[in-house]
């Protein structure tokens, strides 16, 4: 990963945190207390907004994932597969906030399953 984009990620990060009000501590514990098996300190937050970080680790990753800020490069992602999702949100999505976060919770559900399953 180049600097720039790990620069961009640790902006979106802190943009994320600003619209939510969190303290890179308060995320921190949040994602300590809320994600199974995630145990991040304050230092590591701090580092991901800095953009300190030269690849992706998983407990980077997690914390990302948390903050709904994507992270795969373009070259990562199936288009195939993109079409196919986007198709399936158009037809379960109602365009109300409540449905996207109800179809979001849904989604990150699904994927904790798919995570604990190729463990």
């Amino acid at each position: 990963m180049n600097a720039e984009r790990s620069i961009r990620i640790g902006q979106e990060l802190r943009e994320w945190m600003a619209s939510r009000g969190l303290t890179e501590a308060e995320l921190a514990r949040e994602l300590s207390n809320n994600t199974e098996g995630v145990r991040v300190s304050q230092s590591w937050i701090s580092r991901i907004c800095t953009g300190e970080f030269k690849r992706l680790s998983g407990k980077t990753a997690e914390v990302l994932r948390y903050a709904n800020i994507r992270i795969h490069l373009s070259s990562d992602v199936d288009e195939e597969g993109g079409k196919i999702l986007a198709a399936a949100v158009d037809d379960a999505w109602d365009g109300s906030l409540q449905s996207a976060r109800a179809l979001a919770g849904l989604l990150r559900g699904a994927a904790a399953l798919a995570r604990a399953a190729r463990r």
